[in-house]
Order: structure tokens, then sequence, then C-alpha cells
């Protein structure tokens, strides 16, 4: 996929989420990670790089977080772990000369505390149980980030931006949940300094939410300058659906 990407002048980032059990170990409680796991994410990602694909392991920038780098109550990172690998893949690709555009400015705010359910009772077991009974819900604050309104108006200024492609995003992200939780897009795009196009899709495992982005019309039409591909590793063993891109 990556040398059919280059054919078309589209960049590729692989970027792979390690498990909350692997950085956040001192919580399990006493329960076994498989020997077999440790190494899995290493192996995967230097095969990657021997391919010539550009991967980024985010194990090394979420690890001094700790627990902290993930929500209490589920399997995903926090707002702490998504806006550090939010800099990290900024950082990497400032490094390999790659610049976002449309360049924008975005604003910061906090909501107010609100619960923040956790899939870790479901995923547990434990939904069945009174609430009472169940882990205590997490409260969370959460960080919104928005493009300023004037920096947004002065983008359309005249009729080829209005009606081209030049106020369109040259980054599509494309991946799971993770890419949906604790604010990860949003840190991004401020990291990058500009708009990207969300692909990513809830439950999309390995493949799944490149499959349906490189099927729509949308991306032959107005491709990309770069895919940013966000893996979890719990998904590097699920089934892989094999990926055809149309002429």
């Amino acid at each position: 996929m990556q040398r059919s990407l280059k054919k078309r002048g589209i960049d590729l980032l692989v970027a792979v989420v390690p498990d909350k059990s692997r950085i956040a170990a001192a919580q399990l409680c006493g329960l076994y990670r498989p020997e077999v796991q440790q190494a899995r994410v290493v192996q995967w990602t230097n095969s990657l790089k021997e391919a010539g694909v550009d991967t980024l392991d985010l194990t090394t920038t979420l690890q001094p977080l700790g627990d902290t780098a993930y929500l209490r109550t589920d399997t995903h990172w926090s707002e702490s772990g998504a806006n550090a690998a939010a800099r990290a893949l900024a950082l990497h690709l400032r490094k390999v000369g790659f610049r976002a555009t449309p360049q924008r400015q975005f604003q910061t705010s906090i909501a107010p505390i609100a619960e923040r359910p956790g899939d870790l009772v479901r995923l547990a077991g434990l939904d069945w149980l009174p609430l009472s009974l169940q882990p205590a819900p997490q409260s969370v604050a959460a960080t919104q980030i928005t493009e300023l309104a004037s920096e947004a108006a002065s983008g359309v200024d005249n009729l080829d931006d209005l009606f081209g492609d030049s106020n369109l995003p040259n980054v599509a992200l494309i991946g799971t949940s993770f890419s949906r939780n604790s604010g990860f897009t949003g840190f991004l795009q401020r990291e990058l300094g500009a708009p990207i196009g969300s692909f990513a899709r809830d439950g999309g495992e390995f493949s799944g939410a490149a499959n349906v982005y490189f099927d729509n019309p949308a991306f032959r039409q107005t491709p990309p300058k770069l895919v940013i591909w966000e893996i979890p590793e719990r998904d590097l063993q699920t089934v892989y659906e094999v990926i055809n891109l149309r002429p």
C-alpha cells in the first residue's frame, strides 16, 4: 500500500499506539501479560521500517507518563497521552520536512468537568453490577481546540480558494477510536498548525478505517499529501482485510 500511495504522490506515516497494559503495567494488579506480547511492537515496526514504511512507535512517548497516559476506567489514552502522542507525531513530521497546510491558528478552552464513561467495566464483565458496586466513574474536564474564527474567515478570500483545493487539509488521519478519544485530533491539529481530515472509525480495528477511506470517491478526487495511519498494538493480531486502492 505504501508503494501504491507513493506513486500517487502521497506519503504514509504509521503510528502504533501501545497497549495500556504495556505502559501502565504497575496497575495490572497481578494479572499476567503474556511474555510473547512484549516484543511484538518492536518486531512489527522494525519490519515496516525495513520495508521503507515511515513508522512511529509511540511506546517511548507514553512510557514516561506511566498510568497517567491512559484513562483510569478505560482502555484508551487520556488527554495527557493523546497530547504527548500529537506532539511526537508533529515533531517527527517536522524532522522529515513535512509541512501541513493550510496553516492556521487554534485556540484552546476547557469544558466543565463531566463524567466520562469507560469501557473497562464492560470489558471486565462488571456492567451487570449495581452502580454502587462498580468502580467509581472518572470525571474529566475535556480540552476543546478550535480554529480561530479570523483564521477560518481569512482562508477563503477569493474565488480560486473558495472553489479550489487550496483550503483543503493536506493531511488525512485514519485509524480507530484512539483518534476519536481524549481530543487527539484537536491536539494534532494544534501541533501541526493546520486542520486535518479525520476519517478514523470506532471499532475500525486494523484496517477498517483504511478500507472505507480509500474506497471513498473523495480520496481519489482530492487526495492528501500525507496519510497518518493510527494502529493500536492490540489490533496487530486482528484479521487484516486486504486494502485495494482503485486507479
